[in-house]
């Protein structure tokens, strides 16, 4: 963070409200089960003999006790959003905020570093009382490196995350605090903190993780420049790729889209493990029409994409190659979630993403950064 930053996040209200623990971590909602399991808004085929899941849960941990209870269902949050233009592209209204709540994932946080300490943002809360999360509870941190279990401390509110029609909007945070030297120098550069069920019990050491590097070389255009050109033109015909309103030269594309005529990059790809794809390759492209621009993480295997786009708006033109990307597969069952976060200072406010990775398809959980816009005078 900046110099700024580290001061306006020292001007939080210390009058935090004190929460008795054993009385509000029993009260507290949460997507972790005993047993390890997150829920996040998907349905899991069972295998034979495997133990009793809730409907989209995934595993985190292999279990070290038997389940307490189930996980409760996520809540329905809204995860519509507008497309805001790329660099040299205008979108119709700039968004109210960079973040934006991603169904099926609440009790999922992202984490900001604070000179030598660690800032949780709770979006989802309009008030303390309101919040999943209270003084003394239990998050697992993953980071660059790894992961580890940390406590919640001392609550207040933050000016300096988000900005509203060109204003300050307040956001709450929570100091995460509670663990050694050795456990922040495991985790790393935190990335997102996973609020954990009280008693819950699994073991960490089973987790695989392995940092993504930038394999995108010639061979990478000539496998799939096409491919992508391919799924972009077939999106722009059914209208998943929207065209900014007022880019008349790019709706008259849309109707009779070709390939050929697209300007497309490859900006991030890399090879990465997934159960039951023979030849797995993750990719972050861009695709400029006219005027439009657009975003998109996805999942090939060889030469064929596996679901969608994954939206990733320049909300605030952040660049990918300022972000690096990491692989945690919790159990190493082939279903890794993938993280792509900053490290040094960006141009306007460091970013979180979250992303969970299937044989079928790339889903998004997790879309946050500091919004800037108001103390920079954006």
């Amino acid at each position: 963070m900046t110099r700024l930053e580290s001061r306006l996040l020292r001007l939080f209200s210390c009058g935090a409200l004190l929460l008795g623990c054993a009385a509000c971590l029993s009260g507290v909602p949460s997507i972790f089960a005993a047993s390890g399991y997150i829920s996040m808004g998907q349905p899991q085929e069972k295998g034979k003999g495997s133990k009793k899941k809730e409907k989209g849960d995934i595993q985190v941990g292999p279990d070290v006790r038997t389940p307490a209870a189930p996980a409760k269902k996520a809540s329905r949050e809204s995860a519509s959003e507008q497309a805001p233009g790329a660099q040299g592209a205008e979108s119709p209204q700039p968004p109210p905020s960079i973040a934006k709540p991603v169904k099926g994932a609440p009790g999922i946080f992202p984490v900001y570093q604070s000179g030598n300490r660690w800032l949780l943002m709770d979006r989802g809360a309009h008030s303390k009382a309101k919040s999943r999360l209270s003084e003394g509870a239990q998050v697992l941190v993953v980071g660059s490196q790894g992961v580890d279990v940390f406590r919640i401390g001392r609550s207040s509110w933050s000016w300096g995350a988000a900005c509203a029609d060109r204003r300050p909007s307040r956001t709450l945070a929570w100091w995460v605090s509670g663990g050694r030297k050795a456990a922040y120098a495991r985790v790393g550069v935190p990335i997102v903190a996973i609020q954990l069920k009280p008693g819950a019990r699994f073991d960490l050491s089973q987790a695989l993780f392995y940092p993504l590097r930038n394999e995108v070389k010639d061979t990478v255009y000539q496998k799939l420049d096409f491919a992508i050109r391919k799924v972009n033109t077939e999106e722009l015909r059914s209208g998943e790729f929207a065209i900014n309103a007022g880019d008349q030269d790019g709706k008259a594309f849309a109707r009779d889209p070709d390939p050929l005529r697209l300007l497309m990059k490859i900006d991030f790809g890399s090879k990465i493990r997934v159960k039951g794809l023979r030849d797995p390759f993750l990719l972050v492209e861009g695709t400029q029409v006219s005027n439009t621009y657009r975003r998109c993480l996805r999942l090939f295997e060889a030469k064929s994409p596996l679901g969608g786009c994954v939206h990733m708006p320049h909300v605030l033109m952040t660049e990918t190659r300022e972000m690096s990307f990491v692989a945690y597969d919790p159990a190493r069952g082939g279903s890794p979630f993938v993280f792509a976060y900053t490290t040094s200072e960006p141009l306007w406010g460091h970013e979180r993403w979250g992303f969970r990775l299937s044989a079928e398809k790339a889903d998004l959980f997790l879309r946050d950064a500091l919004d800037p816009r108001c103390r920079e005078n954006f």
